[in-house]
């Protein structure tokens, strides 16, 4: 089941979802921080408070939620917190797409180092389905799919073979493991379940 954490298109609303927004919450809320009354505001506001300050607000927040839980802050119930983070994926451009995955220090990294997948990308969506979970972007050249997942402490000894090791054998078998879907080097991170209490219900 997909449990969506943040969704850019959500925040494109026709005029009725607009003015029910302005009806039945934002109006009084615009007339006490602008101080103005409540009916002086229009959908055209709402719109552009929504593809503002209202998204910028509700990425932050979420964003802020999921770097606690990987790094182990506040009551993360994350049994790995504070390990790596594994973005397995995809990146599409202009020449064609290219798949792999990457080891990051925490989520900043992820959306933000100098190696992540998503400079120069927008957020466009991040969601939770059954356990995996998904953050997609795009940019004016293409779009950047990734699944993330948190490294065991023997995940840690196979990043630290596949980066360390001479031995192509080990190489290869470190990589083989950290790139299984069911491996047991690198969990699902569970994120709705573990800190919403949010269980999963399997077809």
């Amino acid at each position: 089941m997909e449990r969506i954490i943040f969704d850019e298109g959500n925040y494109f609303l026709n005029d009725d979802e607009l003015q029910s927004m302005l009806d039945e919450e934002y109006g009084d809320l615009f007339a006490e921080w602008y101080s103005a009354p409540a009916d002086s505001f229009t959908t055209e506001d709402m719109e552009k408070y929504l593809l503002g300050e209202g998204r910028e607000e509700d990425f932050k927040e979420e964003i802020g939620q999921l770097a606690d839980f990987f790094d182990g802050h506040g009551n993360s119930k994350n049994e790995t917190a504070g390990n790596p983070i594994i973005a397995y994926g995809s990146i599409g451009r202009w020449d064609g797409v290219s798949t792999g995955f990457t080891a990051f220090k925490n989520l900043n990294a992820v959306l933000y180092g100098i190696d992540s997948p998503f400079k120069d990308c927008e957020i466009d969506k991040i969601w939770d389905e059954d356990g995996h979970l998904h953050i997609e972007g795009s940019h004016h050249d293409g779009s950047v799919s990734v699944e993330l997942r948190q490294l065991t402490e023997e995940g840690i000894e196979a990043l630290w073979t596949l980066e360390n090791s001479n031995d192509d054998r080990d190489c290869e078998k470190a990589m083989s493991l950290l790139r299984s879907a069911d491996s047991s080097l690198a969990l699902l991170p569970r994120y709705t379940e573990r800190e919403w209490g949010i269980g999963y219900k399997f077809a």
